[in-house]
């Protein structure tokens, strides 16, 4: 089957793709509220600070931070989707059963390039992370080729 469009709606409708690629175009990726909460011996850590990272062939790069409440429990923003490999890290904080901040306290988790609603980090996602991300690891945080970050993710 061919369908003929006449001259004027065939201008209409190249018109309509131009006119909504240059209105989504002109939308930068809104960032979405991820949840979570930061336990380590199955109780919250609380003001414990959570950083998203980006992944990628060079550095890590931060593109959000947050602070856990009493619970545990923090929001962050991070985009829907991201080029590289999304990973989280918590640094410091309270565990219930002991007084004052533990500075020692890192845990991490990799959550890969499309981030979940919610997420966990504690000692098991530590373990993974260290586990499954070993080679990509350094000072500065974890760094790989876009394939080799998506597969360890």
């Amino acid at each position: 089957m061919h369908v003929r469009f006449d001259r004027n709606a065939r201008a209409r409708f190249v018109s309509y793709l131009l006119f909504t690629s240059a209105v989504f175009a002109a939308q930068p990726l809104a960032a979405s509220a991820m949840g979570g909460h930061v336990s380590g011996g199955n109780a919250p850590i609380a003001g414990s600070t959570v950083t998203a990272w980006v992944a990628s062939d060079t550095a890590p790069r931060e593109i959000g931070k947050a602070t856990t409440n009493a619970e545990g429990q923090f929001s962050i923003d991070v985009p829907p989707t991201v080029e590289g490999s999304l990973y989280l890290t918590a640094q410091g904080g309270r565990a219930r059963a002991h007084e004052g901040d533990n500075p020692a306290i890192m845990l991490a988790t990799v959550l890969g390039a499309a981030p979940p609603a919610h997420v966990t980090i504690n000692e098991f996602t530590t373990i993974d992370t260290a586990f499954t991300h070993a080679q990509f690891l350094d000072e500065r945080g974890i760094s790989g080729t876009p394939l080799s970050l998506s597969i360890a993710a």
